[in-house]
């Protein structure tokens, strides 16, 4: 059976009942989740966002969306919270390849925008780490007094 932090996660996928063909069972004492990810009305610390991790001229990609307690293995220089995959992985194609003026134009007028607008989440931790060539962790605490924690890695 999976754990609370997971069906969490599963549910907050649009379109995960299609493709697992609802056959997850949901523990009795774990309410439905009636929370869109997307719903504008969802208050910010619940809702979820596709995180990039930007570090020098790194770009990694959360594979699943997160809330903005995320935290970051290693500590990058931002963090860019998009409403959808498809958005993020737009993003994220244009900062990898994208022409350098073009990458530059989108981060410092675009993206400013957007987070002014509350369409992007936009996170600058305080003590980034140096870029690195390994994978990046994403942990997300559980509820407070908690010691559950969601991860992944990309």
């Amino acid at each position: 059976m999976l754990e609370k932090w997971q069906l969490e996660v599963l549910e907050s996928i649009k379109g995960w009942k299609e493709f697992c063909g609802q056959s997850i069972d949901r523990p009795k004492n774990l309410p439905a989740s009636n929370d869109d990810p997307a719903d504008e009305s969802s208050s910010d610390e619940k809702r979820r966002w596709w995180w990039i991790a930007i570090n020098g001229a790194s770009c990694a990609a959360s594979s699943f969306p997160l809330p903005a307690t995320v935290r970051v293995i290693p500590t990058p220089e931002q963090l860019l919270g998009f409403r959808t995959r498809e958005e993020q992985m737009a993003a994220q194609r244009l900062l990898l390849t994208g022409p350098v003026k073009k990458v530059r134009r989108y981060m410092s007028k675009t993206i400013p925008a957007r987070v002014r607008g509350g369409e992007v989440a936009y996170i600058r931790p305080s003590q980034p780490e140096p870029p690195t060539h390994g994978p990046t962790q994403w942990v997300v605490a559980g509820t407070p007094g908690s010691a559950d924690t969601a991860g992944g890695t990309t």
